[in-house]
């Protein structure tokens, strides 16, 4: 059995989202139901929602992520590290969210934590942020994660309580 690690110390603000405004590269929490869940409280970095991109989807209506609950403090630091570097010629690392999906400002206390990637939404945004996002996990998440099982797939229907995690990031050096 895994071992689930908590990050609560890292989370600084919650912040109320629905599930059609995840966006990829996001960290986010819910409530997860189903049969046979382990994590009903899962913390993830988002790699795809497939509410705004159909492609991720099998018959059902997918959020796909990293389970950050199933990396130890060590790992999570490795992570962010990591994602940190040049991917295409440009920083992925993590930042506060300064503006929202429609290009309005974002107050520093209602803004949220995610990852350095395009956030539009429609065709020509998928075509550009799916790569991106594979190559992110691929090349970069997957190796410190090879002897994890964090890489998770949620049904949108199973998912209630939608969080914005404003997250605590510890400068990599």
């Amino acid at each position: 059995m895994q071992s689930k690690y908590s990050h609560r110390d890292k989370i600084l603000k919650l912040i109320p989202l629905k599930e059609s405004k995840i966006r990829a590269g996001q960290i986010i929490e819910f409530r997860y139901s189903g049969t046979n869940i382990r994590d009903k409280r899962p913390l993830i970095m988002v790699m795809a929602n497939g509410l705004t991109d159909r492609n991720v989807n099998t018959d059902k209506i997918l959020l796909h992520g990293i389970n950050l609950n199933y990396l130890s403090n060590y790992e999570l630091d490795k992570l962010f590290e990591i994602l940190s570097r040049n991917i295409r010629g440009q920083s992925r690392e993590l930042f506060q969210d300064e503006r929202d999906e429609r290009g309005r400002y974002v107050s520093p206390e209602n803004s949220i934590t995610r990852m350095a990637v395009p956030g539009g939404i429609g065709s020509a945004a998928m075509t550009v942020l799916r790569p991106i996002m594979q190559e992110v996990y691929g090349s970069i998440a997957k190796p410190i994660l090879s002897k994890k099982n964090a890489y998770r797939k949620y049904e949108i229907k199973n998912i209630t309580g939608v969080k914005g995690i404003k997250f605590k990031l510890s400068k990599a050096g």
